[in-house]
């Protein structure tokens, strides 16, 4: 299968309307896959057979999901995101309430006449 579709992408109908665009993801397939997708491709194209079959069957499907959603917990983007800070930064949690309206406010951004979010690029 895999040769079938660097041969789509190599002469397929977007490459022949856009010729050589196509060319260098080519070469970097063939010459050395730096991220194993080829190596990996039959492993994906299995998986993405049974995907497309479980989900012809929704109870299946969705027994999957929740399971799949029950168990990201551990992986939130949250725990994350708090994780980067405090082992990276060395920050805890910002303030829950805004700062003080009084205080000083940095300067309003400088944009080039006629730019704005009140206006639209120029063509």
């Amino acid at each position: 299968m895999l040769p079938r579709v660097l041969d789509v992408i190599a002469n397929g109908p977007l490459a022949v309307s856009h010729p050589g665009l196509f060319e260098p993801i080519l070469r970097g397939l063939r010459e050395s896959d730096r991220y194993l997708l080829c190596a990996d491709f039959d492993r994906y194209a299995e998986a993405q057979q049974r995907a497309i079959e479980t989900h012809r069957r929704p109870e299946a499907w969705n027994a999957l999901s929740v399971r799949n959603v029950a168990g990201m917990g551990p992986f939130s983007s949250d725990r994350t995101v708090r994780q980067y800070a405090e082992e990276i930064w060395a920050r805890g949690p910002s303030p829950s309430t805004p700062p003080d309206a009084g205080a000083a406010r940095p300067p309003e951004p400088v944009l080039p006449a006629g730019r704005g979010p009140d206006r639209r690029l120029p063509p």
